[in-house]
């Protein structure tokens, strides 16, 4: 099934293809449509060619079966709201009995779970076919992933999930995210119109372009992605396909590549007992647990399956250097059902199993799942419900090793980011918790006001055995830093600048702090040695190219002709001489600094036209003050909110350099201000350009959270049903749900 590829690999070439058809401009024959449809359809371009069914259809609409297979062709796109449209015609139709069932399983992953329940319960009650018992049991397992929707809607997360926005994602699918450090992530995109392994890295909270490593100019297959690092780094598995050009399918295996004398080895297939002939195998996963190397992976192998595609492992001596892996094992009934379970994820800490699967009870389609155990000895799957999983398809979950939240897959629906659900995007989640933050100045010895450049600070977690693990490095310019933490946990900053001696301080965070303020005083060296030891670097990370300035767009990269050898940096020797150890100043009653995030500009609109998009941050302005506005032959007179007892006064107006909320009710190629009079009583209204072209409409400046609320409650009773929360912290925008 073509559609099971695109899901499971996200190989397929052409479904994401553009959504909008272009009028013809002559008068075509509903048999012309037919056959290019066909052609679309053998060419896995489903949405093309539910469009061309349909449109037959609605030349000749007598002939049902088009509109039927208009429904197929969007359902396989992922295109639900159209799907459920075309199969609705036929629901009630004996010539298409199982129809009915389709329109019900649309309406679920739409997202409309109130419908889809009434529909599932209609059709079953219908349906005379001779496979009754099994189509009842389908019905059943999707009416109760309906009502757990409805049951975890609305229920309150401690989770914070974001849209990795245009930096990662594009017009077309990424998945399979790779956490390499705090600032660095490796991921898979048909960007170039075949999969491919792209990284990018992270400086002032912003994401720069992808690049393809020069590594992969080995890679002989046209796709590749789905990668999995050992956790020493010195092996990469990852799935290499070659295309079906018959079939237009793709044809699955695993390979590794080992990081051998400072170089990265010619990649290598694994065992052909794991890479057996005409079946595939994707989604590696790598761990270690008591000296063996565990690698768990998805397969449609036959035999000892569950049926669809199953999780199956296999193990190695972790000190071998052999690729001598025991025969593949089946996960077992627990985990693998006679649907697809796919994308295993292992947490060595918890010892749990994240995977993907549409076999179990889901709010959509795919769901992600955790279970606790070990290779064949699991605990029943729990659903992590939302927001994590949505009415769409969720996959690719992934935790970050050193900081708390991770990476996952979806094809949802994501406010005015997302609006398509024909594309797979990365998600970023991570703890709703209060931000605790280190900050300070870096000083000369003995001064209080001499501030000191261009330092480079590093940020280590002090494990419980008293072990270092590097977290973060960056060179601060201004003589100010600040790093973010997390609670409950304790820390080392080490400072490091050429002609000074290096300084550090220990940190214990504690869940009911909010700011720690730290300065650190550095001491000129009385001899300067001519060289300074750098940071350790991860001696395994495959080396890039520098970055392209960054762009809010994803570009195509170029492939080095010659791959990079990674070098292993020594470990430095930190100390810090008695003599030179930093005074610290106590923390001051006065409020810790506000850090200062370096995000993309929002820009409030005072005029007809937009401003140049800048990198720096422009005062805020109000949109709308008080006076008259002409649009066409009207002419509007505005005034802003007086303070009343409900809004009393505490609008925030000055600066963007504060913290304080907006209600977003829409996003729109074009602001006319009359359509949204009707929201004046709720607060001030503004615009918000973005990148994409679209205009953000939002409301007010609220000093709080529950201020906001009730504006967005009065914004949903007016009639914006998808209004929402957005939260701007000292420059930044974040999303509340």
């Amino acid at each position: 099934m073509m559609y099971r590829y695109f899901l499971l690999f996200v190989f397929c070439l052409s479904v994401s293809l553009a959504m909008a058809q272009p009028k013809p401009k002559f008068k075509t024959h509903w048999k012309d449509r037919v056959d290019k449809a066909e052609e679309y359809y053998r060419m896995g371009n489903f949405s093309k060619a539910g469009w061309e069914f349909n449109r037959a259809w609605k030349e000749k609409k007598k002939k049902l079966d088009l509109v039927f297979k208009a429904g197929e062709c969007y359902y396989k796109a992922r295109d639900y709201q159209k799907a459920a449209r075309a199969y609705k015609y036929v629901k009630n139709n004996n010539d298409f009995p199982k129809a009915g069932f389709q329109y019900a399983q649309s309406l679920k992953k739409a997202g409309k779970h109130e419908d889809a329940i009434r529909e599932f319960v209609l059709f079953i009650s219908n349906y005379r076919g001779g496979d009754f018992q099994s189509m009842s049991a389908k019905v059943e397992k999707e009416k109760k992933g309906c009502e757990l929707a409805l049951q975890t809607e609305g229920q309150k997360s401690t989770l914070k999930v974001e849209h990795l926005a245009g930096d990662i994602n594009s017009d077309v699918t990424e998945f399979a995210p790779i956490p390499f450090s705090d600032d660095i992530i490796y991921f898979s995109s048909n960007v170039e119109g075949a999969a491919k392994v792209y990284r990018a890295q992270r400086k002032d909270g912003k994401w720069g372009n992808p690049t393809v490593p020069k590594i992969f100019t080995k890679i002989e297959q046209t796709h590749f992605g789905n990668g999995s690092f050992s956790p020493d780094n010195k092996r990469f598995y990852f799935t290499q396909c070659e295309d079906k050009k018959k079939t237009f399918g793709v044809h699955c295996q695993l390979y590794v590549m080992e990081h051998k004398g400072g170089f990265w080895n010619t990649p290598e297939k694994l065992p052909a007992y794991i890479n057996e002939d005409n079946v595939n195998v994707t989604h590696p996963h790598v761990t270690v647990k008591d000296g063996k190397e565990i690698l768990y992976f998805s397969s449609d192998k036959k035999d000892n399956s569950r049926g669809g595609y199953d999780i199956w492992y296999v193990t190695r001596d972790y000190k071998s250097k052999e690729l001598n892996f025991s025969l593949p094992a089946n996960l077992g009934p627990k985990i693998n059902t006679p649907g697809d379970e796919a994308t295993p994820f292992y947490d060595n800490n918890e010892g749990i199993l994240y995977f993907s699967s549409d076999g179990h009870v889901t709010l959509g389609g795919k769901d992600i799942y955790k279970t606790s155990g070990n290779m064949k000895i699991w605990s029943a799957p729990e659903n992590l419900g939302q927001p994590i999983n949505s009415s769409a398809d969720d996959l690719f979950y992934v935790k970050k090793p050193w900081k708390n939240g991770g990476y996952f897959v979806s094809n949802r629906l994501f406010g005015a980011e997302k609006t398509s659900n024909q594309d797979d995007d990365i998600f970023q989640f991570e703890e709703a918790e209060e931000r605790i933050m280190v900050a300070g100045n870096i000083l000369a010895q003995g001064s209080r006001e001499e501030k000191v450049s261009d330092v480079k600070l590093s940020l280590y977690e002090i494990m419980k055995g008293g072990q270092k693990r590097l977290l973060n490095t960056r060179t601060f310019e201004a003589g100010q830093y600040s790093f973010d933490l997390i609670p409950n946990k304790k820390y080392k900053v080490e400072a490091e600048k050429e002609g000074y001696n290096s300084a550090f301080f220990d940190l214990d965070v504690k869940g009911n702090a909010s700011a720690y303020k730290k300065n650190l005083e550095l001491e000129k060296k009385l001899i300067v040695a001519s060289t300074t030891a750098k940071s350790p670097s991860r001696s395994a990370e495959i080396t890039p190219k520098p970055e392209n300035p960054v762009s809010s767009k994803v570009t195509r990269p170029k492939i080095e002709a010659k791959p990079v050898v990674p070098t292993v940096a020594a470990t430095p020797k930190v100390t810090a001489p008695t003599t030179s150890r930093p005074v610290y100043t106590p923390p001051p009653a006065t409020t810790a600094p506000k850090p200062v995030v370096k995000t993309t500009p929002v820009y409030t609109n005072t005029a007809s036209s937009k401003p140049p998009v800048t990198t720096s941050a422009p005062s805020t302005i109000r949109s709308y003050p008080r006076g008259v506005y002409s649009e066409g032959s009207k002419t509007y007179t505005y005034k802003p909110n007086t303070v009343t007892a409900k809004t009393k006064g505490k609008y925030y107006t000055s600066s963007d350099t504060g913290v304080f909320w907006k209600v977003q009710v829409k996003a729109v190629k074009t602001f006319k201000y009359r359509h949204y009079t009707d929201l004046e009583p709720v607060g001030e209204i503004e615009q918000e350009y973005t990148d994409s072209g679209l205009t953000r409409v939002m409301v007010g400046r609220f000093p709080n959270k529950s201020a906001a609320i009730k504006a967005r409650t009065q914004a949903r009773e007016i009639g914006y049903d998808r209004a929402y929360l957005v939260k701007y912290a000292y420059g930044k925008r974040i999303i509340v749900k």
